[in-house]
Order: C-alpha cells, then structure tokens, then sequence
C-alpha cells in the first residue's frame, strides 16, 4: 500500500485525537511539526530535533514494561517517521548517550532493532511502507574504557567496535531477513550534542 496521503495513517481507527496516536501503557506518539524535544532523565541530556516535515515522534517507546508480547526489551531512546520524496516513509531511531563507552558500541545494534521491532508493532499496517532506516547516536562525551578487559580478544574485539564507530558504523550480531538488519554492520550518524543542540531530519 502507498501511502499518498500522510493524514491516512493520522486517520485510522485506532487514533483517539490528533496529539496522540496511542495514549496506553505501550506508548504515546505525538504528531509534531516544528521541534522535537527528546529527554533523558537519567542523565539530563536533552536534543531538539528541527523537523522538516510533518512527522509521527515519539520518546515513550522505552521501558521494560511496555511491549511485553516482545521478546527483545532494550529499545531505543526516541523514533520519527516522516514522509519521503517516494511517498514512502523513512523511520529515524535515535539513541541518546550522555557518555559513550566501549561496552555500550556492543549494545547498540540490540537499542536500534528493539525500536524497530516496536514500531512494526504500532503501525503492523504500514510497516511495508517504511523504505529507509536511519540511526543516530547523539551523544555528550566519548570515553575509551578497559575495564573487565581480562584478554587480548577482548580488547581486540573493543579496538574493531572503535574503529568501526569512528567509520559511522557498528556492530550488528542478529540477524533478519530484512534491511538494514541483514548485515554485519549497521551505519549510523552520530551526533557531539556539546557541538550541536539543534538537528535537522
């Protein structure tokens, strides 16, 4: 099904008003015009985001509560769906890290499948409609760790997660049949939010 029309998917069944596609204890979606705000408590980090277009956002798909039919419970922090020049959509993942260490570049892949997966769970009826899957990784500070390094493997494995991130790449170690998770490696666009507070999708 190509959506030609934007406002279909604001228009079924499910949706209650026009702020919130889903107002329950999996999420909330908002439909958003100008500026996405996305927060994380734990450290106090907050991005906006300028959106270009009309876009579908939300910051409340995290949470080991929600999605529990689910068997992969990490999840991003913050997903935007918006309409493409195709009249398909591209979903935007983004993952919020107030410090990046080694051991979190391992964990990534599984933040950025855990969104996706929960996203086809929303919009099952349109999820043939998503053509392209971005990820970023907004982030404070990178730090280099070893620690609970005991062998040369390990810290082998720590160099290559490295050097793949300074590439815009990282580690993806489940697969599917479906693009981009159909890879070794996903790309990414990492963001320095001491840098620029303000991004554009």
């Amino acid at each position: 099904m190509i959506m030609d029309d934007f406002n279909k998917l604001y228009n079924t069944p499910f949706i209650d008003n026009q702020r919130y596609l889903f107002d329950n204890t999996m999420c909330k979606i908002d439909v958003i015009e100008d500026i996405f705000t996305i927060k994380d408590e734990k450290s106090e980090m907050e991005c906006r985001i300028k959106l270009n277009s009309k876009s579908i956002c939300s910051s409340d798909i995290e949470g080991n509560k929600k999605f529990n039919h689910l068997r992969m419970n990490k999840c991003a922090d913050a997903v935007i769906i918006n309409k493409n020049k195709n009249d398909k959509f591209d979903l935007h993942i983004i993952e919020l890290k107030n410090d990046v260490h080694d051991d979190d570049l391992k964990e990534l892949h599984k933040q950025f499948l855990g969104a996706y997966l929960r996203i086809r769970a929303i919009f099952l009826a349109y999820s043939n409609d998503i053509e392209n899957i971005k990820f970023y990784l907004i982030y404070n500070n990178f730090n280099k760790s070893y620690r609970n390094i005991n062998s040369t493997n390990k810290k082998k494995d720590k160099i290559i997660e490295r050097q793949l991130l300074s590439k815009n790449k990282i580690i993806n170690n489940i697969f599917l049949p479906i693009y981009p998770f159909n890879s070794n490696t996903l790309n990414i666009k990492k963001h320095n939010i001491s840098l620029e507070n303000e991004i554009i999708i």
